[in-house]
């Protein structure tokens, strides 16, 4: 993984936590705990996705890359969307779908490194 891709990674963790922070004091008291702890979904994610490209090579494939980086994004606007949702004292039906989504992604990843590890 290259430098600048850390960089990003953690730029985005500390955007994020920066944005649920702001939230949180205007929220009047009201706390969520996926929007609490949103700014480590790209941290810890990351950190995994570091480890798998140091570990193999077969991570630098753009599909897995992709759909890795997908499934971060999804996770991240599920938890960002279900804070705010929560702190509103509302919810949604649709933020199963992007749990699913997400997981689809992981899976996907998966399933794509798996292929390119036996081909």
């Amino acid at each position: 993984m290259k430098k600048t891709t850390i960089l990003f990674y953690l730029g985005s963790s500390a955007l994020l936590f920066l944005f649920q922070y702001i939230y949180q004091y205007f929220g009047h008291g009201v706390y969520s705990t996926s929007l609490t702890y949103v700014w480590l979904i790209p941290l810890i994610g990351s950190g995994l996705l570091a480890t798998l490209a140091k570990i193999t090579p077969a991570y630098t494939t753009r599909l897995v890359r992709n759909l890795g980086n997908s499934a971060l994004a999804i996770f991240v606007s599920w938890a960002i969307l279900n804070g705010i949702l929560e702190i509103a004292g509302s919810d949604s039906p649709y933020l199963t779908a992007y749990l699913y989504a997400g997981v689809a992604c992981t899976i996907l990843s998966c399933a794509a490194y798996i292929r390119h590890q036996l081909a």
